[in-house]
C-alpha cells in the first residue's frame, strides 16, 4: 500500500470479525475490491447512529491485512486538526455535542484509536469562522487531501453533503475522486449518484435499520 506505517496493535479478533453484520462485511468487501477515495458517513449531530456505523465499518474493514498497515484513515468534523485523540486530547465541538447525552463522538473516536486507525480532526479552532463559512470548508479540504491514506473515511454532517457547488457549505464537489456516501434510507440523497445500493449495518439501537450507499465521482 502507499502508506508504509506499521500495523496496529489492536486489530479486531476473529470473533469480532465474524460478528460483523453481513451488510458491513459486504460494504467492507466492496471498498477493499473497488478502492474508492472516500467513504462518507452522513451524520445528523443529534444521535449516535452514524457514529456507531462508521466505527463498526472501520472495525470490519481494518481486519483486512491490506488496510491494517495504514491504508485507511478516519476524518472527523468538529474535532480540531490540532487534537490528538490518541493522547486523550479531544479538542473541538465533539465534546460539546456529547454533553446532551445523545451523541457518542468521543466513544466513537476512541474505538477507532484503539483499532490503530489514524484519526484526523478536520476542523479549525477559530470562533470567528461560522459552520457554513467557505474558510471552514477550504480548511476541511486541505486537511483531508493532505492525508496519506488510500481510503479516507469521513464522519461529517449531512448538511455538508449536497453535491452542489452553489452551496458554500458543501464538501463533496471540493474533493476529487470517487466518493461513496452512506446514510439512512429516509435521509436526503445528493443528486448525481452513478449507482446506489442498500445495506443493513445490523447494529442494535439504530433509529433506521436500512442504509443507502450512493456512489459519486468528481474529476
Amino acid at each position: 500500500m502507499a502508506n508504509e506505517n506499521p500495523g496496529p496493535p489492536n486489530r479486531p479478533s476473529a470473533q469480532e470479525r465474524t460478528s460483523a453484520s453481513e451488510g458491513l462485511q459486504e460494504l467492507a468487501r466492496l471498498v477493499l475490491n473497488e478502492g474508492p477515495d472516500y467513504v462518507v458517513f452522513s451524520d445528523s449531530h443529534v444521535g449516535p447512529d452514524a457514529q456507531h456505523v462508521s466505527a463498526a465499518f472501520l472495525q470490519t474493514t481494518f481486519a483486512d491485512p491490506d488496510y491494517a498497515s495504514g491504508g485507511v484513515g478516519f476524518y472527523v468534523e468538529a474535532l480540531y486538526d490540532t487534537a490528538r485523540p490518541e493522547e486523550g486530547d479531544f479538542s473541538g465541538g465533539v465534546i460539546g455535542w456529547d454533553v446532551n447525552g445523545k451523541t457518542r463522538y468521543r466513544e466513537t473516536v476512541q474505538k477507532v484509536v484503539d483499532l490503530g486507525v489514524p484519526v484526523h480532526g478536520i476542523d479549525i479552532d477559530d470562533p470567528e469562522i461560522g459552520p457554513e463559512d467557505d474558510k471552514r470548508m477550504r480548511h476541511w479540504q486541505r486537511v483531508i487531501e493532505a492525508g496519506p491514506e488510500d481510503v479516507k473515511v469521513l464522519l461529517v454532517g449531512g448538511g455538508h453533503l449536497f453535491n452542489n457547488p452553489q452551496k458554500t457549505a458543501d464538501l463533496m464537489y471540493r474533493l476529487d475522486g470517487e466518493q461513496w456516501v452512506a446514510d439512512t434510507d429516509r435521509a436526503y440523497k445528493p443528486p448525481g449518484a452513478s449507482e446506489t445500493t442498500s445495506f443493513e449495518p445490523g447494529l442494535p439501537d439504530l433509529s433506521r435499520s436500512t442504509y443507502i450507499l450512493s456512489k459519486y465521482t468528481h474529476d
